[in-house]
């Protein structure tokens, strides 16, 4: 398996909407199937940093992350590093009609509703300064 096909597979889904029970992790792990993978979230590479983000060895890796201000999740949201420079991921929270869809977004977008999270297993209030990227 190869990131891209990871990343090929996502971005034939940008724009597509799923039924209300579908999330973000639905989305992962769909890709994943097509891609002919399972997925165990808690054996992924954990994406600790920003400059991890962009660096090309993660492209189609998860990233988890967790809303701004909320600190009752382990993590709120997960995403599949796109490129250098974005992810492809499942969210509402990411556009203005607040539609549930999948959406290529920058790092800079992402990064102003969710931080980083640092260990997925490990509930911790969140503390993180925001790069600016």
């Amino acid at each position: 398996m190869k990131e891209s096909d990871i990343v090929s597979v996502a971005d034939r889904h940008v724009g597509a909407q799923y039924p209300f029970n579908f999330k973000c992790v639905s989305f992962i792990r769909m890709i994943y199937s097509e891609v002919g993978l399972s997925i165990d979230f808690s054996e992924q590479p954990i994406i600790r940093s920003y400059d991890g983000l962009s660096d090309p060895n993660n492209i189609g890796k998860i990233v988890f992350l967790i809303r701004r201000g909320s600190v009752a999740y382990l993590y709120s949201h997960v995403a599949l590093i796109y490129d250098y420079q974005s992810v492809v991921h499942y969210s509402r929270h990411m556009n203005k009609d607040g539609i549930r869809r999948v959406e290529i977004s920058s790092f800079s977008e992402l990064l102003e509703v969710y931080n980083l999270v640092p260990n997925p297993y490990v509930c911790q209030p969140q503390k993180v300064k925001t790069p600016h990227l």
